[in-house]
């Protein structure tokens, strides 16, 4: 992981210090009452199960599009999941 945050030119320190924080208790997604949209690359090793965290947040939507964890954020897939969710 460290070397692709290098790799990408990623702000090592902000990345150590959002580690440290993550909560280390559970989160109770059945309480979300926002839109929810869940995307995930569908080939994403580190969204390995992206159907399970749709599936535990109510009404939540799942979209997978053509990539990994790299690219996704930068695929056309990408773009056209979110802007159709804002317009619904």
């Amino acid at each position: 992981m460290r070397t692709f945050a290098q790799t990408v030119g990623a702000d090592l320190p902000s990345l150590a210090a959002q580690a440290r924080a993550v909560h280390t208790g559970g989160v109770d997604l059945v309480r979300i009452t926002a839109r929810t949209l869940v995307i995930a690359g569908d080939q994403d090793p580190l969204a390995a199960r992206p159907g399970v965290l749709a599936d535990a947040i109510p009404d939540a939507r799942l979209v997978l599009v053509a990539g990994d964890h790299g690219i996704v954020g930068s695929s056309p897939g990408f773009r056209t999941a979110v802007a159709d969710f804002l317009r619904d």
